[in-house]
């Protein structure tokens, strides 16, 4: 489970300095021929820096020191041309991410700084009343005889009326004006909650370390942006390797406990070649394992006996409830008899469709009673 999870997050840090690095490579010419070049030649660095660490490994094992120093300075030519590269992206893409923040966070100051100036200019306008009210009024003024529309003031009728005509059209002049300005706020306030949301700032992790750190913000800038392109060239470079060297070293862990585990067995085999007929076989130091203490107990290594797959299951089972253990199931058994069996120097066969141990027998009935009774005389005594 491991060592898959960490073959996909080598394929993964593979996956993405390829597709960053052939950007970027592209990114440098201005024809198509020489994108072509580019994108190639940051290919073909980045499968090399993944591949020769593995490379070095094997050559520096097989004692070639002079092959393995020689792709070792490829490989570091390699790393020189894609961390470049990679720099190049990390700080195109951030220098872009921070220039669209900017210019989202500009655009909604604008907007709110707009919608500001709108309702200031309303609340000095107060509270208008409607402008047919106001209309109205004015027109029943006009209705006077003599005002003439209050073009001029010539006469009493015009020094009386002129002037209220003249303040409702100034209050007229307010409630349209208020009217076109209600109009554009909510305009304006429609517009911006359009707009996507933003930071205060146009980099938040540049300017929290500023504050915490004290260093210049497009320093803060320059340092993440090496340490994203050191984490994914170092992590493709030498995510496999690392990978296949820790698979590696597994297996050969469990073939040396298998081979342990093996050699346990046979030492207790020949033992048991060597024991005299009816002498108790000592299995202290044995592991607890049930189908090895049966497999002593129960057989004998005969290289012409042949024992079948049933019957010794059936053999295990009996013994277990003798012995008042829990025996295992025949899938589990029959994988661990074979491990077992293959340490005493015989082998699985089948035959006719059935299963067969070759190179062990059950011990006759004879040796069996000659054990019970050393085994009572040792409980005896």
């Amino acid at each position: 489970m491991m060592l898959g999870t960490g073959f996909i997050a080598a394929a993964g840090f593979a996956f993405v300095p390829i597709a960053a690095n052939l950007r970027f490579g592209i990114s440098l010419a201005s024809t198509p021929f020489d994108r072509v070049i580019y994108g190639t030649l940051s290919i073909a660095a980045d499968l090399m820096k993944i591949a020769l660490p593995l490379m070095v490994v094997m050559l520096w094992r097989k004692a070639n020191p002079i092959f393995a120093g020689a792709w070792a300075a490829f490989w570091l030519a390699a790393m020189i041309y894609s961390i470049s590269a990679a720099l190049g992206f990390a700080a195109d893409t951030r220098s872009y991410t921070v220039a669209s923040q900017d210019s989202s966070i500009n655009s909604r100051k604008a907007w709110a700084a707009k919608i500001i100036r709108v309702e200031n200019r309303l609340s000095r306008l107060g509270t208008p009343r409607p402008e047919r009210v106001v209309e109205a009024e004015i027109d029943s003024f006009l209705r006077t005889p003599g005002t003439d529309d209050c073009k001029v003031i010539n006469g009493p009728v015009t020094s009386e009326i002129c002037p209220k005509v003249d303040r409702l059209r100034k209050e007229l002049a307010a409630a349209k004006e208020a009217a076109l300005l209600e109009a554009d706020l909510l305009a304006d306030r429609r517009a911006l909650s359009k707009l996507p949301q933003t930071a205060a700032v146009a980099d938040p992790q540049s300017a929290t370390l500023n504050q915490i750190t004290g260093i210049d913000e497009e320093a803060v800038r320059t340092i993440i942006e090496s340490m994203i392109a050191a984490l994914i060239e170092f992590g493709s470079a030498l995510g496999f390797t690392l990978t296949i060297l820790a698979s590696c070293r597994s297996d050969a862990e469990q073939e040396a406990k298998a081979s342990m585990e093996l050699a346990q067995v046979t030492s207790h085999a020949e033992r048991r070649l060597a024991s005299k007929a009816g002498y108790p076989l000592e299995i202290a130091n044995m592991s607890d394992d049930l189908v090895t203490r049966w497999a002593l107990d129960r057989l004998d290594i005969v290289s012409t006996g042949m024992i079948q797959a049933e019957d010794a299951f059936r053999d295990f089972r009996d013994w277990c409830v003798s012995q008042h253990l829990q025996p295992l199931t025949p899938q589990m058994f029959g994988r661990r008899f074979t491990k077992v069996h293959a340490g005493m120097g015989g082998r699985k066969v089948r035959r006719k469709g059935r299963a067969y141990y070759e190179g062990a027998a059950f011990q006759n009935k004879s040796t069996l009673a000659a054990r019970s009774a050393g085994d009572q005389e040792l409980v005896a005594g």
